[in-house]
């Protein structure tokens, strides 16, 4: 191998270790369980639940209930996580969940989105 080849995997490598980090990062991310949540839609509470399951390969898939509608497993088509990031995609119904998981893992502090609309939500793990 030349100088000159050798050089070229070194960067390849070193370019490559932030993805490799990420990648980790949300490996060490444990979402599994039932996430608790009340979105206030104006005078109206709504109680959601997401229940989120991860597989071997580190993705998640879930499903979200809205307890007060009665309306249960709804699709959960994505949900990704970044750093301490946490965002949930229901594709059916065009809305989208995106927040901020603590330390601690057990809450996600964040933002519900639909038809145009913003409402914050708090979702908690396994707290009814």
């Amino acid at each position: 191998m030349t100088k000159t080849n050798f050089m070229w995997i070194a960067v390849a490598v070193l370019a490559a270790l932030p993805l490799l980090a990420d990648a980790s990062q949300a490996h060490n991310v444990d979402l599994d369980g039932s996430w608790h949540g009340t979105l206030m839609a104006g005078d109206t509470p709504l109680r959601l639940t997401f229940h989120v399951t991860s597989a071997d390969d580190g993705s998640f898939t879930g499903t979200l209930d809205s307890l007060d509608q009665g309306v249960e497993g709804i699709p959960v088509e994505s949900i990704e996580v970044k750093d301490n990031t946490v965002f949930f995609a229901m594709e059916v119904m065009g809305a989208e969940f995106e927040g901020v998981l603590d330390e601690e893992q057990t809450s996600i502090d964040g933002e519900w989105r639909q038809s145009g609309m913003a409402l914050p939500l708090r979702v908690e793990l396994n707290a009814e």
